[in-house]
C-alpha cells in the first residue's frame, strides 16, 4: 500500500512536470504508464499481490526492459485500441488519447499497464481473463476505491453540474443508492435522464466505469441495455470492447468476454 501511494504521488508530480509535451517515449504519458508498471511490478515482488502464473520475476524484467512509444492513435486490425505490444522488442505502443482520456482513473490505467505487460509475458490474456483477476484484488485496495462518502459526494457533484436545473430533492434522488460513483460517471453521458433512469442504470452492483464507456459508446442506450452490459465479471472486459463495437447488443459483448 505504500508503494502505491508513493507513486500516486509521484506520477502527479511528473504530470505537471511534463504536461503538454508530445512525441515519443519521453512524454509525460510514457512517462505515467511505465511508473504505474514499475509499481505493479512492486506489487508482486512484496507479494501484495499474489497472481497464479504470473511471475513476479519475469514481470519484473519485462518491466526493467520495457519501452513505450505514444502515439496519437493505435490502430490494430482496423480497429482503434488503448495500446500494441510488441514481445520480441519489450515495446507498447500507447494510444495517447485514450489514455489521456482515463484522466485520474488510476485503477483503469493500473490494469491496463497490467494487461499490456503480461501480454509482453507471452501469457495469453487477450479476453482480460488475467487482468480481471488482477483488477479483483486491486479493487480492495484504499487509494483505487472511492469510499461510500466520497462517492456519494462525487456524484452529488457530477449530477448538480449536468443538471443546473435540478432540485436539491432530484439530485439527491439520484445519489442516494447504492451505486452512486456509477451514477456520477454515467451523468455526463445522460444528461437528460430523470434520477430514476440513471439508478436503474447503475443498479445489480454495474461496473461504474463500464456503465461510463459503455454510455458514451452507444448514446442511444436504454438504462437496461447499459445496465445488462455492464454487470457480472466480464464487465471490466466489456469495458475495452465496448469502444471498438460500437452498437453491438450487450448479449454480443457479454459472449465476447466470456471464457
Amino acid at each position: 500500500m505504500k508503494v502505491i501511494t508513493v507513486m500516486f504521488g509521484v506520477l502527479l508530480s511528473l504530470s505537471s512536470v511534463f504536461a503538454g509535451k508530445e512525441g515519443g517515449g519521453g512524454d509525460s504519458y510514457s512517462l505515467e504508464f511505465t511508473s504505474l508498471a514499475h509499481a505493479i511490478s512492486e506489487q508482486l515482488t512484496s507479494r501484495q499481490v499474489v497472481i497464479n502464473n504470473v511471475d513476479p520475476a519475469l514481470f519484473s524484467s519485462r518491466v526493467a526492459d520495457l519501452k513505450v512509444v505514444t502515439q496519437d492513435r493505435t490502430l490494430l486490425n482496423n480497429a482503434e485500441v488503448d495500446a500494441i505490444n510488441y514481445p520480441s522488442e519489450s515495446k507498447i505502443d500507447l494510444n495517447r488519447t485514450r489514455w489521456a482520456l482515463y484522466g485520474d482513473d488510476i485503477q483503469r490505467k493500473m490494469n491496463l499497464v497490467f494487461h499490456e505487460v503480461v501480454s509482453l509475458m507471452g501469457l495469453k490474456d487477450d479476453r482480460y481473463q488475467i487482468s480481471r483477476i488482477y483488477l479483483a484484488k486491486v479493487d480492495s485496495f484504499p487509494i483505487l476505491q472511492r469510499t461510500k462518502a466520497d462517492a456519494y459526494s462525487f456524484c452529488i457533484g457530477k449530477v448538480a453540474e449536468t443538471h443546473k436545473n435540478w432540485s436539491v430533492e432530484s439530485i439527491k434522488a439520484a445519489c442516494n443508492n447504492s451505486n452512486p460513483n456509477c451514477v456520477g460517471r454515467l451523468v455526463p453521458f445522460r444528461s437528460t435522464w430523470a434520477p430514476q433512469s440513471l439508478v436503474e442504470t447503475c443498479n445489480n452492483n454495474a461496473h461504474p466505469h463500464c456503465v461510463q464507456i459503455v454510455a458514451k459508446t452507444n448514446p442511444n442506450w436504454a438504462p437496461q441495455y447499459v445496465n445488462a452490459a455492464c454487470i457480472g465479471n466480464t464487465a471490466e472486459c466489456v469495458a475495452y470492447v465496448a469502444p471498438s463495437r460500437p452498437g453491438w447488443l450487450p448479449e454480443y459483448l457479454i459472449s465476447m468476454c466470456s471464457k
